[in-house]
C-alpha cells in the first residue's frame, strides 16, 4: 500500500519538461481483490489532469506449489517460465547448463501464494546471451510447509 496517497515533486520550471518514475506494490491485500490506481499531475493552483488509471487483480492462491511448462519452448531468444505457489515462502528459480552450472537466477526471495511468471531472455547472470541447447530451470519453494522442488526443460534454439 502507499505510504501517502501524494507524492510531491518540487518543481519545474516553466516551459521545461520532467520526469518522474513512480513504483507500487500492491502487497497484504485479500486474494482476488480488484481495485485501480489514479496517476494525477496537478500545479499548485490545483489544475491538473489524469496521466493514467493503472487497474490490477490481486492474485488467488493456487491450490499446490508447481512448475508448468515454458512457453514457447523451444525457445528463441526468451521464454516465459509459469509456477505456483501454494503458500508463502522463499522462492529461488535457476536456470542451469546440461553439466549442472548455474547460469541465471531468475527469482531468489520471498514470495507470496498463487501464480507467478517471469521471462528469461536468453542471458546469464553476467548479461552474455547463451548458447543454444539445453538447459533446466529449477524451482525450490520453502514454506511452513516443508521444501518442494521441481526441474523443467527449456530447448534455446538459435
Amino acid at each position: 500500500m502507499f505510504n501517502s496517497p501524494e507524492v510531491v515533486i518540487d518543481s519545474i520550471p516553466p516551459k521545461q519538461y520532467g520526469e518522474a518514475i513512480f513504483d507500487f506494490r500492491v502487497s497484504d491485500v485479500q486474494a482476488g481483490l480488484s481495485d485501480s490506481v489514479r496517476l494525477v499531475i496537478e500545479n499548485r493552483l490545483g489544475y491538473g489532469y489524469e496521466l493514467r488509471t493503472v487497474n490490477f487483480v490481486t492474485e488467488v492462491p493456487s491450490s499446490e506449489t508447481g512448475l508448468e511448462a515454458t512457453y514457447p519452448n523451444p525457445s528463441n531468444p526468451s521464454t516465459t517460465i509459469r509456477y505456483s505457489l501454494q503458500e508463502k515462502g522463499l522462492v529461488a528459480l535457476i536456470i542451469y547448463d546440461v553439466l549442472g552450472r548455474r547460469v541465471r537466477t531468475l527469482v531468489s526471495g520471498e514470495m507470496g501464494s498463487g501464480s507467478h511468471s517471469i521471462v528469461w531472455d536468453g542471458m546469464d547472470d553476467h548479461g552474455k546471451i547463451v548458447a543454444s541447447g539445453v538447459y533446466f530451470v529449477r524451482l525450490v519453494a520453502r514454506s511452513k510447509g516443508g521444501v518442494k522442488q521441481f526441474t523443467s526443460k527449456i530447448l534455446m534454439l538459435k
